[in-house]
C-alpha cells in the first residue's frame, strides 16, 4: 500500500489511508487482548478460541483470519472512512478501494506460500498452485466487493436495524470462519 501511495497510484491519499489505517485498527481491536470489557467479535472468536489446536494447519487460520477482517470488518472500516472524511462511496473511492485488489493479486501466492507447511510446499507447482492462487485471488476480489456493497448498505441504516445488520454479517462471517477452521486441508 504504502508504495502505491509514494507512486501516487491512488486518486485520493486522505481516503486510503485513512482506510488503511481505520482497517488496520479494527484488526488490532480484535486481536489484542481486550480490557474494556468489550466482547469480541465472533468472527474473530472463532479463530481466537482455536488458536491452539495443532490439527487445524496454519494456512486454515491465515485464511479464516483473512475471512475475519475482510467478510467483516472491511465494511466497517469503509464505513468509518466515508464517514470520517464526510464522503460519499463515489467513484473515486471505489478506484483506489478497487486497486487494492491489484496489490493482493500481485502478492497472493507469496502470502499464500508463506502460510503453507513442508507437504504443501512438496505439492506446490503447476496446476494445483495456479488453481490455488488464483482461486484466491478471485475469492478476495468478490469478498471486498461485497463488503463495499455492506458499507453502503450499512450507511443507510441506524440504531437496531445497524445493529442487527452489524450483528448479522458478523455472525456470518463467524459461519464461514468456523467451516475453514473445520475442513481439514490435507
Amino acid at each position: 500500500m504504502w508504495e502505491q501511495i509514494q507512486r501516487g497510484g491512488f486518486r485520493s491519499e486522505e481516503f486510503i489511508s485513512r482506510f488503511d489505517v481505520e482497517f488496520a485498527k479494527r484488526y488490532l481491536d480484535a486481536v489484542v487482548p481486550r480490557t474494556d470489557g468489550r466482547p469480541v467479535p465472533e468472527s474473530w472468536r472463532v479463530l481466537m478460541d482455536r488458536r491452539s489446536e495443532p490439527e487445524i494447519n496454519r494456512i486454515q487460520f491465515a485464511v479464516a483470519g483473512v475471512n475475519a477482517h475482510v467478510d467483516f470488518d472491511l465494511a466497517f472500516a469503509l464505513l468509518t472512512t466515508c464517514r470520517a472524511l464526510g464522503r460519499p462511496f463515489g467513484k473515486d473511492e471505489r478506484y483506489d478501494y478497487n486497486k487494492i485488489n491489484d496489490i493482493f493479486g500481485e502478492h497472493m501466492r507469496s502470502l499464500r506460500q508463506h502460510f503453507e507447511d513442508p507437504w504443501m510446499r512438496l505439492l506446490d507447482g503447476g496446476l494445483l498452485s495456479l488453481c490455488a492462487d488464483e482461486g484466491g485471488e478471485l475469492m478476495v476480489v468478490i469478498a471486498r466487493d461485497l463488503a463495499w456493497n455492506r458499507a453502503k448498505r450499512l450507511s443507510t441504516l441506524t440504531g437496531r436495524a445497524f445493529d442487527e445488520e452489524s450483528a448479522e454479517i458478523d455472525h456470518r462471517a463467524a459461519i464461514v470462519g468456523t467451516a475453514l477452521l473445520e475442513v481439514p486441508l490435507l
